[in-house]
């Protein structure tokens, strides 16, 4: 605490700052100042030499001698000189033009000695061109005829798309199961929808439809409701995922309270029937295994798979 306070004595401690004349020791001026005025007034000067000095930069050319501005203005004389070059190399092509106008005005541009050629001549050449590109047509046309087998071994078709399909559901084909049922005596007709499938799964002669499992799908029989549906189980509420890359192009709410969902995948159509909840509305572009819709609370998806207007069996394409 002595210390501060002896520095803030000096510095607030009033001085005499006089002028005097030499010849007869008389005062001309003083002033009255102390250590904390006069570093006032130093900062002052300081703060106001640093502003001019900003302002000269700024506004007047002297920041032409400064690193860093001198660079756009060698630019800007690089264009300059650019364009001086270019105006002076049209100035001469059009004092070039100008001559050469008045040249010919004056008569002093002599004729071109050119070859003078015969108009019959021409004529005749024109003849042998049209006669030779008509024997080489003539001999292309007789060669592809005689190598028509041969030339037809590099015609090479365009390589035809690897489509990797992906399964709608991650649950079970049900049919097998619906024909074990019918041997059981289990009558599922109020809750599945293929349950007329049971009615009608034996052959005339009696025999089991379940033991032909592997062909069980058939786009016009009769062995389920709509003949090209193919039937998963899951459980309720799980995720219907698109088989393809496409684009929702129809959604419908059907009788039964429950949604029918269409996708276009170029020459592929994909029906999801009897879902719970539709995720996607029409017109949205969904990627391949995408969440489209969810199971209702049986937990039952009707599949279908079409291809350029007719239905194909999805599980010749999709691994179930």
């Amino acid at each position: 605490m002595p210390d501060n306070n002896t520095f803030w004595r000096r510095m607030t401690h009033r001085y005499r700052l006089s002028m005097i004349d030499e010849r007869n020791l008389r005062e001309r001026w003083h002033l009255h100042l102390n250590g904390l005025g006069a570093f006032s007034v130093l900062f002052g000067l300081f703060l106001f030499t640093i502003l001019l000095l900003s302002v000269l930069v700024i506004y007047t050319p002297i920041r032409n001698i400064l690193p860093g501005y001198s660079e756009s203005i060698r630019q800007q004389l690089i264009i300059e000189s650019a364009r001086v070059d270019s105006l002076q190399a049209d100035l001469a092509l059009q004092r070039q033009y100008i001559d050469i106008i008045r040249q010919i005005t004056a008569g002093e541009i002599k004729s071109d000695t050119i070859q003078s050629l015969d108009s019959m001549q021409i004529l005749m050449r024109e003849e042998l061109l049209q006669a030779k590109q008509q024997a080489t047509e003539e001999f292309i046309a007789q060669y592809e005829a005689q190598e028509k087998d041969y030339l037809a071994m590099f015609d090479i078709q365009p390589a035809q798309p690897i489509l990797s399909f992906f399964r709608p559901l991650h649950g079970v084909v049900i049919q097998e199961q619906r024909a074990k049922s019918k041997e059981q005596g289990l009558s599922s007709t109020d809750s599945d929808p293929s349950a007329t499938a049971n009615q009608r799964g034996s052959q005339p002669n009696g025999s089991d439809r379940s033991d032909k499992s592997e062909s069980s799908f058939d786009p016009h029989g009769s062995f389920y409701p709509l003949p090209s549906t193919l039937y998963l189980k899951a459980a309720p509420n799980e995720n219907v995922t698109a088989v393809l890359t496409g684009t929702v192009i129809y959604t419908a709410h059907e009788l039964d309270d429950t949604y029918t969902l269409m996708l276009q995948h170029e020459q592929y159509l994909s029906v999801y029937r009897h879902v719970g909840t539709i995720l996607k509305p029409v017109g949205t572009r969904v990627q391949t295994g995408e969440t489209i819709a969810l199971l209702g609370s049986d937990g039952l998806l009707g599949f279908e798979l079409w291809k350029n207007g007719e239905p194909i069996n999805p599980q010749e394409v999709i691994a179930f």
